[in-house]
């Protein structure tokens, strides 16, 4: 195995690793960390971030500082200050709904006085009482909506998420 020199990177560097933490600060020198929220009051990094915790980044997604960027990949949050979490959000969405297609008729003495979709036709004058469907209680020729009661599912996960790959965040803090 190649010998890498102890004490790679600079300060506030952050690296991904595929290594568990003893294995990583073996490999790559002291001063590496993983981002979990440490104090690091006093620290030299402290001063120069303007921080005096590290921002917590288990089970956390990475964004770039939107440094001023516009348009439609910009941050919706605009120009936040390093570290700072951002809640999970669900941005404005429709669900459309395709109804695949069913039919009312209505009948009445074995003839078919109407049938539509949503919408039921049915004469003037005329009950359809008795027919295919029941009595709709409508005795005027028009239009009349038959509501259906479909609705969309919720989906049973408990997060909103791309597809991922766990790894190890760390941060040289000294």
């Amino acid at each position: 195995m190649a010998q890498i020199p102890p004490n790679i990177g600079e300060l506030g560097d952050v690296k991904f690793s595929l290594l568990p933490p003893k294995i990583f600060k073996k490999r790559h020198g002291e001063g590496w960390e993983l981002l979990q929220g440490q104090n690091i009051q006093g620290m030299l990094l402290a001063q120069l971030i303007g921080l005096n915790r590290l921002p917590d980044g288990r089970g956390m997604f990475i964004r770039a500082m939107n440094e001023s960027r516009t348009g439609e990949l910009a941050d919706g949050d605009g120009n936040r200050q390093i570290g700072s979490v951002q809640k999970g959000s669900i941005g404005k969405h429709k669900h459309p709904i395709h109804d695949a297609g069913h039919s009312h008729s209505i009948h009445k003495d074995g003839l078919v006085l109407g049938q539509g979709g949503a919408d039921i036709r049915t004469p003037k004058g005329l009950n359809a009482g008795g027919g295919y469907y029941g009595n709709t209680g409508y005795s005027s020729f028009g239009i009349h909506t038959a509501h259906a009661n479909i609705s969309i599912l919720e989906n049973d996960g408990i997060e909103t998420r791309p597809n991922n790959i766990a790894l190890y965040l760390y941060v040289k803090i000294r």
